[in-house]
């Protein structure tokens, strides 16, 4: 079976139907190419686009702009561009994505039964990755009002995101 990036329903305002994003991927990749960051065979695609837009998603300062949208609303170029961006970091990183960050690090202490473990202090692991940690993004955020920008990761099965 081939699998194929299902294209995205982009979200104008006006409460389209379906919307999945907030930016078409040849809107995303040009805004990219003309930062240089990408080639004319540079790869951003739907799916990365879905993951950035998910992060974004967790941000309780974006709560009006969860898809789908409640009520017809001007969307900020700000939150197209950080989307775009989000989506971009991703790609370069797989440490980028909240959805691969995992809780925990070093095992100090693990008894069997009635399983239970104790984690080594500031041995560097995350349990939570932050949109801090992206420069592009923060300023964008920060125009349309959000403060915090850490973000929880979401639970997935382990063989996902090989």
């Amino acid at each position: 079976m081939a699998l194929v990036d299902t294209p995205l329903t982009v979200e104008d305002g006006s409460i389209v139907t379906g919307a999945d994003s907030f930016v078409s991927v040849a809107d995303a990749a040009q805004y990219l190419y003309n930062r240089g960051l990408i080639t004319n065979d540079g790869v951003i695609t739907a799916g990365l686009l879905r993951r950035g837009l998910d992060a974004l998603a967790a941000l309780s300062c974006l709560a009006a702009y969860r898809l789908p949208l409640a009520s017809v609303t001007d969307i900020p170029s700000e939150l197209v561009q950080a989307q775009t961006w989000v989506a971009y970091y991703i790609s370069v990183s797989a440490s980028n994505d909240p959805a691969v960050i995992t809780s925990g690090g070093t095992v100090k202490r693990e008894k069997v039964d009635v399983i239970e473990r104790e984690y080594m202090d500031g041995d560097g692991k995350k349990s939570a990755t932050s949109i801090a940690d992206m420069p592009s993004v923060v300023g964008l955020l920060r125009a349309m009002g959000c403060d915090s920008m850490t973000i929880n990761p979401t639970a997935a099965p382990a063989a996902m995101w090989v």
